[in-house]
Order: C-alpha cells, then sequence, then structure tokens
C-alpha cells in the first residue's frame, strides 16, 4: 500500500505548486534586498545581488524542506547538499544579473532571467537530490547499498 501512495502522481501538482509559491515569494524577497541594496544603498552591483540572494536563499531553503518537501530530517546532509546547488545558482545569478546590468538590459531583468534559469534545475535537484533521505529499501548516496530494516527482509 505505501509504493502505490509513494508513486501516486497525484501529489506531485501539489508539491509544483507549492514549489512555485516558495520560490515566488523568495524572488521577491531576494530581488527587493537587490533593488534596496543597489538603488538606496547604492551599494556594487556583486554586493547587492549576493545580499538579496543570501536573505533569498535562508528563506527559500526553510520553506522548501518544511512546506515543499515535507522533510523534517537529516539536516546536515540536506544542508551541505543544498550549498553545493547555491553554488551553482550563486554563480549563474552573479554572471547574468551582472553581464545584463553591464550590457543594456538591466540587473532587474537579468534577475528574472536568472531565476529562469534556476527555477527548473532547482525543482529536480530540491526533490531529487537535496531533500532525500536514505530509509527502507531506499539506495544511500554514500555507498550505494539499500538499506533495510529487520521487518523488510
Amino acid at each position: 500500500m505505501k509504493l502505490i501512495q509513494a508513486s501516486d502522481p497525484s501529489g506531485r501538482p501539489r508539491r509544483l505548486v507549492r514549489y512555485l509559491l516558495v520560490g515566488t515569494i523568495s524572488f521577491f524577497v531576494d530581488a527587493g534586498i537587490l533593488w534596496l541594496s543597489y538603488r538606496v544603498l547604492h551599494l556594487p552591483i556583486a554586493v547587492a545581488t549576493t545580499l538579496g540572494f543570501v536573505v533569498g536563499l535562508a528563506f527559500n531553503f526553510s520553506a522548501s524542506k518544511l512546506f515543499t518537501f515535507g522533510v523534517r530530517s537529516d539536516t546536515r546532509g540536506q544542508t551541505l547538499r543544498y550549498a553545493a546547488l547555491l553554488g551553482v545558482n550563486y554563480l549563474l545569478t552573479l554572471i547574468v544579473v551582472s553581464a545584463s546590468e553591464a550590457w543594456g538590459p538591466g540587473y532587474l531583468v537579468g534577475k528574472v532571467c536568472a531565476v529562469g534559469l534556476t527555477v527548473s534545475l532547482n525543482y529536480f535537484a530540491l526533490g531529487q537530490w537535496v531533500f532525500v533521505s536514505p530509509g527502507p529499501g531506499r539506495t544511500t548516496r554514500s555507498t550505494g547499498l539499500a538499506k533495510h530494516n529487520v521487518q523488510d527482509v
């Protein structure tokens, strides 16, 4: 019965809606801090982008873990995997926002483009890699061996 429930695709649309909601809120937090830092505080574009990114990601990690994917355990492993994904996202965001500001369309257009680039990457990476914890019958990431409880064997 659990196998049928776990593979039931009816939970996926709900997860996608939650992912998009969390992502939308994260975007406005990030872009708002970027705008405030760059336009009001007159910080350099790289610093303003970094501040917005860091504040937005702190919200996004917590909300994604708890609200989108409903995970309550393995915070250390998830944090390390999220940090790796974050590194990729940060570099992509910094490149796209800085290039957009330097070449004309502007930093906010660049921000929108960077978000478009990372949204699909993150949905799959978060669900398939970051917030996956080994459990009974699941493969562990470190050894590739299946874990089984005594009751499962």
